[in-house]
């Protein structure tokens, strides 16, 4: 009889085996062999149907087609762990440390975090880059200038927006002000 214990324990778990890299020397043999049998095929059935192309045409058409796979293979992106599947709360999501847009978001995270419960650092640090991402948006999506034309800027703004935008803030918005802020600035 097994007891819970046993059926929970994970010592006898398959532990998986590393992939073995295929050696460049067997790829190369493997491939030649695939592009000569392919091209013999691909000629025996051009021939019975009243074609001919040159074996060696076929041949290096196949070769190529393995060559570029294996190069596109190269250079794909890394796999990610899907976050359903993870088995650790510590591993939920894993994300190769050149992805931009969660280097992006990082750096969002940090500057959010320095600035937490000081609005000078937030002055210095947020809100320059939230009025130069407004400024775009109004210059590309409304043909209007913060400071050529205030009025319609603050009519398409909005007063809270606004107020972020016009001066130094003396409080911190809270977090949910500032994903409202975030909403309008989306809206633009």
């Amino acid at each position: 009889m097994t007891s819970i214990d046993d059926l929970l324990s994970g010592d006898d778990e398959p532990v998986p085996s590393p992939a073995r890299p295929k050696s460049l020397r067997r790829w190369v043999v493997t491939t030649l062999l695939f592009s000569a049998l392919a091209a013999a095929l691909l000629d025996v059935v051009l021939r019975a149907s009243g074609y001919a192309v040159p074996f060696a045409l076929a041949f290096m058409v196949f070769l190529a087609l393995a060559v570029l796979r294996r190069a596109v293979v190269a250079v794909a992106p890394p796999k990610l762990v899907d976050p359903g599947s993870a088995v650790d709360d510590e591993v939920s999501y894993r994300v190769a440390p050149s992805d931009g847009l969660h280097t992006a978001t990082l750096r969002w995270n940090n500057r959010l975090e320095w600035t937490r419960d000081e609005a000078d650092r937030f002055n210095q640090t947020v809100r320059p880059v939230l009025v130069e991402i407004v400024d775009e948006r109004l210059r590309l999506r409304h043909g209007v200038s913060r400071d050529a034309d205030p009025a319609r800027a603050r009519q398409l703004l909005g007063d809270p927006l606004w107020g972020l935008l016009a001066g130094p803030v003396a409080k911190m918005p809270t977090p949910r002000q500032l994903a409202d802020l975030v909403s309008r600035m989306e809206e633009l």
